[in-house]
């Protein structure tokens, strides 16, 4: 039964957009989880819960995806502007003052696509594929 709670909670983290683990890259989100989850430190999706995710996915809304995927490029542009070599005869200061002004737009554009998910998630009026209504609460 612990396995399987487990197993269940590594999903939910993995994959759900309100896990707190959400904003991490996936490799990062895994090996976290993995270590506050698992007593052992260590765990794989086999082939059932790589099913099991992808089915927890399918229903997302096009809100929730575009999330992930900015959640993703997120990542992706922190490392590329952790790696700018500032001493590079190609490095342009102006142009990394330009990037750096444009990140504010970035940051308000995701924090926009944050609050319109929950939002969505708030307004959803099912619950594991129950109509909830004043007589099921």
């Amino acid at each position: 039964m612990e396995e399987a709670v487990q197993t269940l909670s590594y999903i939910y983290f993995m994959k759900d957009p309100r896990s707190k683990f959400a904003a991490y890259t996936e490799t990062r989100r895994h090996d976290e989880i993995v270590s506050k989850i698992f007593p052992s430190g260590e765990f794989e999706p086999d082939e059932y819960v790589n099913r099991a995710m992808d089915e927890y996915c399918r229903h997302f809304s096009s809100t929730v995806l575009l999330l992930g995927a900015a959640r993703e490029s997120v990542a992706k542009l922190t490392t590329w502007l952790e790696g700018i070599d500032v001493e590079h005869e190609d490095y342009d200061a102006y142009k990394h003052v330009q990037i750096l002004e444009k990140m504010g737009k970035t940051v308000n554009g995701l924090k926009e696509l944050e609050e319109a998910a929950k939002k969505e998630s708030e307004l959803n009026d099912t619950y594991g594929g129950v109509i909830v209504d004043r007589y099921s609460e």
